[in-house]
């Protein structure tokens, strides 16, 4: 199943009046319609997610998710029912993320998460099973912990998805061995 994101309601105008209004304002606000270039929505998509910068609230709310899914691995339809919005550019740039260090793969070991853009520049999802890779079962446990979590906010700057996951892996080890008087 591919889910096409919306960018705005459209109405069901007959003729060319469907493909924009060639760049009239009003008219493109009017009939929910973009008229620039697919070129130009691309770049427009790729310059949002190079200013977007990894959030610790929200990896730890995606990987809360994957962690209460109700098998071994979970997709974004049931991610969305958790919360976690795939049209979100927030979720695309996060999940992305959390693929590119391999915290995350499809069931099948691959790196395909179902996400696809199109020439528009529009994204699509196709509903495929994801999972926690066993370092992404570490970096879940780690962030959402209570106390670790709140540890890694109160000192974290702006971070690399690497850069937090060893930070809370750290602090949890180092919490463990507190409690336990194990070193780990």
């Amino acid at each position: 199943m591919w889910t096409r994101r919306s960018e705005g309601s459209s109405l069901n105008l007959p003729g060319p009046q469907r493909r924009g209004t060639g760049g009239t304002p009003h008219l493109d606000k009017i009939c929910g319609m973009r008229s620039e270039s697919p070129a130009i929505r691309a770049e427009e998509s790729i310059r949002r997610e190079r200013e977007m910068k990894p959030e610790a609230d929200y990896l730890r709310k995606l990987l809360q998710g994957f962690r209460d899914a109700p098998g071994t691995t979970t997709n974004i339809q049931e991610l969305k029912a958790a919360g976690l919005d795939y049209n979100d550019p927030k979720f695309e740039f996060h999940l992305r993320l959390l693929v590119d260090d391999q915290y995350v793969e499809g069931d099948d070991g691959s790196r395909d998460i179902g996400f696809r853009r199109g020439v528009d520049g529009r994204p699509s999802w196709g509903a495929v099973p994801l999972r926690l890779t066993s370092s992404g079962h570490e970096f879940a446990a780690a962030l959402c912990d209570q106390t670790v979590f709140e540890k890694v906010k109160g000192k974290l700057f702006p971070a690399s998805v690497s850069m937090i996951r060893a930070i809370a892996v750290a602090i949890l080890k180092a919490e463990t061995a507190k409690h336990t008087g194990l070193s780990l």
